[in-house]
């Protein structure tokens, strides 16, 4: 990391750095973990997790021992994901996130899959009903349901998409 005068801030000791998020940047070592690192270069959540992604919303979603979770930015883990569950979204956004529900756990068949979201306790907010959905954004998410695609809100109504 270099601070905006070019020199470096935080010396390039981490196999991969990301961005910084919320005042934490997610680092990856030589053993293939990740953890988080502050604009001091402090480790501030240990390098123990085998997937890790940005912060938003106070939040991140991680993983360990294929065990899929998130995390707050204590590193205390929020919630787990059961093992039918996996992360379809790469974080929150207003308040929910986009969960993958495999209906008989094999993963093998699109057809048991379906979209949903979680809030931010990991209870279900919108059900899993979906058969492909995106983050949302500014309160809107695009989801496809039997070939037909539109748009929802934070609630799960339908609305009408914005250009």
């Amino acid at each position: 990391y270099i601070n905006l005068d070019g020199e470096v801030a935080i010396p390039l000791t981490y196999k991969n750095a990301y961005s910084f998020s919320e005042g934490l940047a997610c680092v990856e070592v030589k053993a293939n973990k990740y953890g988080y690192i502050n604009e001091k270069g402090e480790v501030v959540i240990p390098t123990t997790f085998d997937v890790a992604k940005s912060f938003s919303e106070g939040l991140a979603v991680v993983k360990k021992a294929k065990k899929a979770m998130v995390i707050d930015k204590d590193g205390e883990i929020i919630y787990t994901l059961p093992k039918n569950q996996e992360f379809y979204g790469k974080e929150y956004h207003d308040g929910l996130i986009c969960v993958i529900n495999d209906r008989d756990g094999d993963w093998w068949s699109d057809y048991d899959q379906k979209c949903g979201y979680l809030d931010t306790k990991g209870e279900v907010a919108i059900s899993f009903i979906y058969d492909d959905a995106d983050d949302f954004e500014d309160g809107i998410a695009y989801v496809e349901k039997n070939d037909r695609i539109f748009c929802i809100n934070t609630k799960g109504k339908e609305v009408e998409c914005e250009d």
